[in-house]
């Protein structure tokens, strides 16, 4: 009779947080179709300590800037353009055919359907959800994804199926703002070397 009860409640505990990270996940992608555009503060690091802190810049059709020290990535929502201050050089890819490209809205409304998803735990009123890819097309085995009271995503941690590690904080999020078009444009200044892969 013990064993039978303690799987009912393991049932009814399963059940509850599967229906919860449903319901956290369905509210996430409510309010993604409200917000237009946000500006961020962001932190990409690794496991290994390695760092990197800068700006980020969102607006919906995959348009994203990011600026670090010495990297700006630019995406338009069709080409991704890859700066390397150091070597002055500027490496061009087709978005969908990056396989390192980020788009939230493919993580946001796609990567749910094709992943086995839970509510792993909560600190005080964000929630931290696991993402578990069905096959490997997606290129990572795992992601943990905080959501914050607003139904925000403020953190992603991704392990690829190399072992590595590494983590993306953004704080400071600012919503619907007018951020000019062109932010989303990457001029290439002379005696920048091109490397156009699309």
């Amino acid at each position: 009779m013990k064993l039978i009860l303690s799987i009912i409640i393991l049932f009814l505990n399963v059940t509850v947080h599967a229906q919860s990270a449903g319901n956290i996940i369905r509210s996430v992608q409510h309010k993604f179709e409200t917000v237009n555009n946000f500006s961020a503060q962001i932190r990409q690091s690794k496991l290994d300590g390695d760092f990197y802190s800068g700006k980020f810049f969102y607006a919906k059709g995959n348009k994203y800037r990011i600026e670090f020290k010495n990297f700006t990535i630019v995406s338009d929502g069709e080409s991704v353009w890859n700066y390397n201050k150091k070597i002055n050089r500027v490496v061009i890819t087709n978005l969908n055919d990056n396989p390192d490209a980020f788009s939230f809205e493919k993580f946001i409304f796609d990567f749910p359907s094709k992943c086995k998803t839970g509510l792993i735990g909560t600190n005080g009123k964000n929630h931290l959800l696991k993402f578990i890819p069905v096959n490997e097309d997606l290129g990572f085995e795992w992601a943990e994804v905080n959501v914050t009271p607003d139904s925000l995503i403020d953190k992603i941690t991704i392990a690829d199926y190399s072992g590595k590690t590494f983590k993306v904080e953004l704080k400071n999020i600012k919503i619907n703002r007018n951020i000019p078009g062109d932010t989303f444009k990457f001029t290439v200044k002379n005696g920048v070397k091109i490397v156009d892969l699309r």
